[in-house]
């Protein structure tokens, strides 16, 4: 069973905003995507 809640968990993607420099978890950051498939952008500066 323990294997099973571990697989369940996402694990922490740490990225750098390209846009403001700010540290980020892209797999909880609601919003946060790659911008063109390759640069990380924060929820932050995704809604601009």
């Amino acid at each position: 069973m323990a294997d099973n809640e571990n697989n369940d968990k996402k694990e922490e993607k740490i990225e750098v905003c390209y846009t403001c420099g700010k540290e980020f978890d892209m797999n909880s950051d609601e919003g946060a995507h790659y911008h063109y498939g390759k640069y990380p952008m924060c929820g932050s500066c995704s809604n601009f």
